[in-house]
């Protein structure tokens, strides 16, 4: 599946949300898969609604390549930017495939999308006879469909077998490399560490480091925002 050609940035600046996230000012790296990390309730499903643009944030900015995130219709926005949520909502007596090509970028996209995902033969069935896996499957591959050059996933290893996670890695590493700027929540440390070229950790709305895996993931980092005795081997 190609990217769009068009090379795009998808940084922050000053974010905050009452009671959720500080000052948070970044730049999602291109061609590199960052992996968003922190404990419960840290803020990284709220930083990843605000980049998304699906929460306006208290104070600060988003910008989406050289304009504001919010001067952009929604339409336009989906031409360069994906958004998986944590839960999708089902359209009622949609198909799989209808749902996957809601705003599929052309039809082969919409079979890569499928054929990622392991989805063709589910294909004509109706979403409300799939199970909660396959659900998630198909809402991965609606974004996916849509080809964009930036893509955030909030928590999209959740209810996936350990089959479809890895696809979904590799197919997300390939894009990454392929000049896509991706984005994923994600609770799994030693995964954020084993797939992800750069991890950015948050601690009670803040974002307090981010880089490599390797300098993140630190003994000391872990104590003190996980609160477990623990470090990560090169």
């Amino acid at each position: 599946m190609k990217q769009n050609s068009i090379e795009i940035s998808l940084s922050a600046e000053g974010v905050t949300v009452k009671n959720a996230l500080t000052a948070i000012s970044l730049e999602l790296p291109r061609g590199q898969l960052t992996g968003i990390i922190g404990p419960n309730g840290s803020g990284k499903t709220t930083l990843l609604r605000c980049l998304a643009g699906d929460r306006k944030p208290d104070s600060g900015h988003i910008h989406l390549g050289e304009g504001r995130l919010e001067d952009l219709r929604i339409s336009e926005r989906a031409k360069f930017l994906a958004y998986l949520p944590q839960t999708t909502p089902i359209p009622f007596a949609f198909t799989l495939k209808e749902l996957v090509g809601l705003q599929a970028k052309s039809a082969d996209t919409l079979a890569t999308a499928l054929a990622v995902m392991e989805l063709e033969s589910l294909a004509d069935r109706s979403l409300l006879t799939l199970s909660g896996g396959e659900r998630q499957r198909g809402a991965i591959a609606r974004v996916l469909a849509q080809a964009t050059p930036v893509l955030l996933l909030d928590e999209p290893l959740a209810h996936l077998d350990l089959r479809y996670q890895k696809r979904l890695l590799e197919f997300l590493v390939k894009q990454c490399q392929a000049g896509g700027s991706i984005a994923l929540t994600l609770h799994e440390l030693r995964l954020a560490q084993k797939w992800c070229d750069s991890l950015m950790l948050l601690h009670q709305g803040e974002l307090i480091a981010q880089g490599a895996p390797l300098d993140i993931l630190t003994p000391d980092r872990l104590e003190t925002v996980f609160g477990v005795e623990a470090g990560f081997a090169s």
